[in-house]
């Protein structure tokens, strides 16, 4: 508390209202860029991240064995079926 009262001594209620302000702004802006940065890549490259990850995630899990790998293989192919609202019924082998 002595800290705030030191503060409230040495800078004017109009300064440190404009600190706000400006540290506001600035947040502000920060997640304002960051919001246009995600809404700016475009489907391609969305796709092409996910295709990605999906890669990392199955190299990752075959080096398990093949039951895990065949799991997260269905995991997958559910999950892209229920986002495209396609059947999702597994496919038996």
């Amino acid at each position: 508390m002595d800290q705030y009262a030191y503060l409230i001594q040495r800078y004017s209620k109009k300064t440190r209202y404009q600190v706000f302000l400006l540290t506001s702004a600035m947040i502000a802006v920060l997640v304002g860029s960051i919001v246009v940065l995600q809404m700016s890549e475009t489907d391609s490259e969305k796709e092409a991240r996910a295709r990605k990850q999906e890669e990392d995630f199955l190299s990752a899990v075959c080096k398990q064995g093949k039951k895990a790998c065949d799991e997260a293989e269905e995991m997958i192919r559910r999950r892209k079926c229920e986002l495209s609202g396609e059947d999702c019924t597994p496919i038996k082998k």
